[in-house]
C-alpha cells in the first residue's frame, strides 16, 4: 500500500510540475493544427501557376486581380458577408439565453 501511496503521490508532483507545461504545448499544438491549412492555402493563393505545387515558384497577385475582376464572385462574397453579419449576433444571442 505504501508503494502505490509514494507512486501516487510522485505522479501528482510530476503532473502538478510538467502539467502546465503540457497544457500549454497541447494548446499551441491544437492551435497550429487548426489554423496551419488556413495558412499554407492564403501562401497558395499567390502562386503563379493554375496547377498548385509546393512550393510556388514565384509569387503573384494576378489570382487576385481575377476575382475582383469577376462580377459573380464579388456578388458571393457580398452576400456570404451579409448572411454572416445577420446569423452571427443571432447565433451569440441564442447561445447565451441557453447557458
Amino acid at each position: 500500500m505504501s508503494t502505490l501511496s509514494s507512486a501516487w503521490n510522485l505522479l501528482e508532483r510530476v503532473a502538478y510540475n510538467h502539467g502546465r507545461k503540457a497544457g500549454l504545448t497541447c494548446l499551441v499544438l491544437a492551435i497550429l493544427y487548426l489554423w496551419f491549412p488556413i495558412f499554407v492555402v492564403t501562401f497558395m493563393s499567390f502562386a503563379e501557376r493554375e496547377v498548385l505545387t509546393f512550393p510556388p515558384s514565384s509569387l503573384t497577385l494576378d489570382w487576385y486581380m481575377v476575382f475582383l475582376e469577376n462580377d459573380a464572385a464579388i456578388s458571393a462574397t457580398i452576400t456570404s458577408l451579409q448572411i454572416s453579419f445577420i446569423t452571427t449576433p443571432i447565433a451569440v444571442a441564442v447561445s447565451y439565453t441557453h447557458l
